[in-house]
């Protein structure tokens, strides 16, 4: 775990910018499964931190990224089971809760964060 000088935990706001600070704080050993990450990873990346933060904070703003991000992920592919339709999502425990190819999306959620957290330590 990282912490900064005031012993809180580092974060990132995107994964752009994690992606990023791994080109300056990596060995290129390490940076090589960041490499790796698609275009649907890096946006299911965020559409996940969107989801955590509006189930812990329930703020305008939290509600509004979360929806915001699920409507960038691809229709197609992998993530597109957790793309939310139209209409835009209200409460984050009902469409955690909803069906996603046979599963709750809160366990699809977890398999694909496994999936990708497998993908960075395979060097």
């Amino acid at each position: 775990m990282l912490i900064d000088p005031k012993g809180f935990n580092l974060t990132f706001s995107s994964t752009k910018e994690l992606l990023e600070t791994t080109q300056s704080w990596l060995s290129v050993k390490h940076q090589t499964g960041f490499a790796s990450l698609t275009h649907d990873d890096k946006v299911f990346m965020d559409a996940a931190r969107a989801v955590r933060n509006c189930v812990a904070h329930q703020s305008n703003s939290s509600f509004d990224r979360m929806n915001t991000v699920l409507a960038t992920l691809s229709p197609a592919g992998i993530y597109a089971g957790l793309r939310r339709g139209g209409k835009k999502i209200e409460d984050p425990g009902a469409y955690l809760k909803a069906d996603s190819d046979g599963r709750p999306r809160a366990i699809v959620y977890v398999a694909f964060l496994d999936r990708i957290a497998k993908m960075l330590k395979s060097v």
